[in-house]
């Protein structure tokens, strides 16, 4: 060793002659020799050299490596490792390739992380590292690779969405604006369930109507009255003792919130009102879904969807409407509700599907505009809004009713019932689609004249419902366009209206293939 003493020194660079190292003393270099023999003893296997290659273009001025990298020799000791460098001597321009490995514990008083350079040898037989379990990280050492993301619905609750979805029956139901066009769909789902339903609104808002049509009046108990008169409210949650009220009575039209603001203001705010305080005096009430409006948010018109968390507000009277039910509902549950019935909102979109001969709606109009023959009136064609087929809002009403009737209170709250990013459309998009699924060949034109205040940009962020409750959208868009055509061609061909709307529910039901619990465990169909 005495001979290599010197064999790393250089000359120094003011030209003078280089000095020797001094001679190691015996005991100096027994030392050495006992440590050299034991790294050997404790040498670990070697990677084979990785190809050398050319330098990215921005680093021009330093041209290719000096050597190959391989991993470096792992010394005794205990803890964490680290491998890998340049071989040979490193100029400032090159760096160390570190990759961190961990090894189960081993005996030995040397330092940890101790790096050091020595020439590259020949690979060795590869062998599995101490401490890592098989099977090895990477595809050759029989690692499989990541499993595909399930499509699947995962739910966090205790019961799968299959055992909470439709079969109430005999359970007693309260629908407040059962006459209006999502209220009679609601209502013939629940009969259609065995529900024994009772329903509380005004007479049909339009004619013709879904109520009138489907003879909804001979499958329930019908009454009539103004959600504004709370005296008329108590009397009629008094005689019909629900279980289950679902409050859609509601102003629902942006424009005309505009036209008459106090009548608006009156019937969706002081209507939840009346609703809420009929309830919380009456025994046997034990779910509460108050629905809403994705207007509900103060919609800033950015691209991101609304959450559940998001504040509440309103630019015209009817958006504003329904954020101050969201705050009413918020505070009766804490004042009143906190030992009483399990209160929770409901918020969806556009929500759209047959029977719907309301004004001022894009799908109504389209429909007058084919059936006259003449070119409908588009106003805000670029407008984009959450589009989904009225049942799959009403799903997530009866599967939020289910979970509040199963004495979960961390239901009570809002909830967004919202279609899939992919189905938020602008109006442009619905009215081809349904030119397309009508048959009709006019062209829209659009509508020129004065117009209030509309949203040009409106998503809904469903995620809570997906993952907490097990709801998912079902129908895509262009399905529920061709849904809304069909029920419209066939009642305007003479055929039953009620017959094609539970035909229809059936056929959402066994797409999504679930059912509503009983109430004792039992399930029915459909």
């Amino acid at each position: 060793m005495a001979d290599h003493a010197g064999r790393d020194r250089r000359d120094d660079d003011d030209r003078r002659p280089s000095r020797g190292n001094p001679p190691l003393s015996r005991s100096r270099r027994a030392l050495l020799l006992h440590l050299w023999r034991r790294r050997r003893r404790y040498r670990r296997r070697r990677i084979g050299r990785l190809p050398q290659s050319t330098r990215p273009a921005r680093d021009d001025h330093v041209g290719v490596a000096a050597g190959a990298l391989r991993r470096a020799r792992i010394r005794c000791g205990q803890g964490d490792r680290f491998q890998g460098e340049a071989r040979g001597r490193r100029r400032p321009d090159q760096r160390r390739v570190l990759r961190r490995r961990s090894f189960g514990t081993r005996s030995g008083r040397w330092p940890r992380h101790r790096l050091g350079s020595r020439p590259a040898r020949a690979a060795r037989a590869r062998r599995r590292a101490d401490g890592i379990s098989a099977p090895g990280f990477l595809a050759a050492d029989g690692y499989t690779a990541r499993q595909t993301l399930s499509r699947r619905i995962v739910e966090i609750g205790r019961r799968p969405v299959e055992a909470l979805v439709t079969g109430w029956r005999g359970r007693r139901v309260l629908v407040t604006g059962h006459t209006g066009f999502k209220g009679s769909w609601l209502s013939l789902w629940l009969h259609a369930l065995g529900a024994e339903v009772t329903g509380f609104a005004l007479p049909p808002p339009t004619e013709p109507s879904l109520f009138a049509a489907a003879r909804i009046d001979a499958l329930i108990e019908h009454h009539e009255g103004d959600i504004r008169d709370l005296t008329a409210v108590r009397a009629v949650v008094e005689a019909s003792r629900p279980e289950v009220i679902f409050h859609l009575a509601a102003q629902p039209l942006v424009r005309l919130s505009y036209q008459e603001p106090v009548e608006t203001y009156a019937t969706n705010v002081m209507g939840t009102v009346h609703l809420l305080e009929a309830a919380r005096r009456a025994p046997g009430v034990r779910a509460i879904v108050c629905v809403t409006s994705d207007k509900c948010y103060d919609n800033r018109e950015w691209v991101w969807p609304y959450r559940e968390s998001d504040p509440m507000g309103g630019h015209d009277p009817y958006s504003s409407s329904k954020g101050c039910a969201e705050l009413v509902a918020a505070a009766y549950r804490s004042s009143f509700f906190a030992e009483g019935p399990a209160l929770a909102t409901a918020r969806a979109g556009n929500v759209i599907g047959g029977g719907d001969w309301a004004t001022d709606r894009l799908l109504p109009d389209l429909i007058r505009a084919f059936e006259a023959g003449t070119a409908p009136l588009i106003r805000s064609p670029d407008s984009v809004r959450p589009w989904q087929h009225v049942l799959e809002a009403l799903s997530g009403y009866l599967l939020l009713a289910g979970r509040l009737l199963a004495g979960e209170p961390r239901f009570a709250e809002g909830w967004n019932f919202g279609p899939s990013d992919e189905d938020a459309r602008p109006v442009s998009w619905i009215v081809e689609r349904m030119r397309a699924a009508w048959g009709d060949s006019a062209a829209a034109i659009p509508d020129t004249g004065p117009r209030r205040h509309e949203a040009g940009l409106l998503r809904l962020d469903s995620a809570k419902a997906r993952a907490a409750l097990g709801w998912q959208p079902m129908l895509r868009l262009e399905e529920a366009v061709a849904w809304i055509a069909e029920w419209h061609k066939a009642v305007g061909s003479g055929e039953d209206a009620r017959a094609i709307s539970l035909g229809q529910i059936a056929d959402y039901a066994a797409r999504r293939a679930v059912s509503v619990r009983e109430p004792t465990g039992r399930a029915s169909a459909c």
